[in-house]
């Protein structure tokens, strides 16, 4: 017997919000670590940390648009 109770409700909002910070934090944190290796790699420190920083910023600004309500420029 399952219920569909108030703490269900709960958990599944948890496991959302989860979801949608795992969404926008990974490009930033991949671009972080990617440019950070390049830099490394190059001898460029910061120029390619800063741009993918750049780079992955701007994936998460527009993934935060989708995420809006309709007429704020994601889906309508």
């Amino acid at each position: 017997m399952t219920s569909s109770g108030p703490d269900e409700e709960v958990k599944y909002a948890r496991y959302q919000a989860v979801g949608v910070a795992w969404s926008l934090g990974w490009p930033i944190a991949t671009a972080v670590v990617a440019g950070s290796w390049l830099d490394a790699r190059l001898g460029t420190s910061p120029l390619f940390i800063l741009a993918l920083a750049l780079g992955g910023l701007v994936v998460t600004v527009r993934r935060l648009m989708l995420l809006g309500p309709p007429g704020s420029g994601g889906h309508d």
